[in-house]
């Protein structure tokens, strides 16, 4: 690894993702095929919110190398094109009214695969489960045991809830619950309470994505 690359990553490391631009576009000058610093810039590019010149960075990449692991993860979880649509109060927090879930039990990765951060699911409540599905009815997961027993009582109490992608992967759906209504049966009844953490990897489980 040269001078260069190690400065860029330092950079990044760092969170200098100015510098991080600066650098890695002068590794750049020199070969404008260089994956791996075109990989980098993406990334600073994005943490500077600048979703455009990132996605246009990661589109050079797959041109250069369609099945470069890095950017396919990359536009796969919504890290460029889906994220530039979303509006940026979509995933605002409320105490109470929202929570982070992972997703259990993946659907086919035909529909998983074709998930983008923002898109709207549909919750579907069964005896012991609450599954969610597309806005078409294909299958996507389940939610945890715990949680689902939980929502299916606030549903059946009158309580509406917006379910929304937040990490779009084949291998990993993460969705954004949010209350956005309240039944008569439910009033003074807090939809997620927040929970007290057996351990530091609980306590950062909604706060990390």
């Amino acid at each position: 690894m040269d001078e260069l690359a190690r400065d860029a990553i330092t950079h990044a490391l760092s969170g200098n993702w100015e510098k991080a631009v600066e650098v890695n576009r002068l590794i750049l000058e020199d070969d404008s095929q260089d994956v791996d610093a075109l990989n980098r810039l993406a990334k600073a590019y994005s943490e500077l919110g600048n979703t455009k010149k990132s996605k246009e960075t990661l589109n050079k990449v797959l041109k250069i190398d369609p099945l470069n692991p890095i950017a396919q993860k990359a536009v796969a979880k919504g890290f460029v094109s889906s994220m530039s649509n979303v509006d940026p109060g979509t995933f605002l927090e409320e105490p109470g009214k929202t929570r982070l879930v992972e997703l259990l039990n993946l659907g086919d990765k035909k529909v998983t695969s074709k998930l983008n951060v923002g898109n709207a699911l549909k919750m579907v409540c069964h005896q012991h489960r609450v599954s969610v599905v597309t806005t078409e009815g294909k299958y996507v997961g389940i939610f945890p045991d715990d949680f689902a027993a939980r929502t299916r009582d606030l549903i059946k109490g009158g309580n509406v809830y917006d379910c929304i992608v937040k990490t779009a992967d084949p291998d990993k759906i993460a969705v954004f619950v949010k209350e956005t209504g309240k039944g008569e049966k439910m009033k003074g009844v807090i939809s997620f309470p927040m929970e007290k953490a057996t351990n530091s990897d609980e306590q950062n489980q909604y706060l990390s994505e």
